[in-house]
């Protein structure tokens, strides 16, 4: 399945709050959640049925 890269990622969450906007991501795995997040993801649709890390 193709993905953004976190460089990408980062840049339209920068851009889109600059805007006043919130950004919503679709993840597939518990990791995916994590590095979204990490970028400044505001919101997680549709999260992966796999548990998340603990930590």
């Amino acid at each position: 399945m193709p993905t953004v890269s976190l460089a990408t990622i980062r840049a339209l969450v920068v851009a889109a709050h600059a805007a006043g906007m919130l950004v919503f991501a679709h993840v597939t795995t518990a990791a995916a959640a994590i590095d979204v997040v990490n970028q400044g993801v505001d919101i997680l649709a549709h999260v992966p049925f796999e548990p998340l890390s603990p930590t």
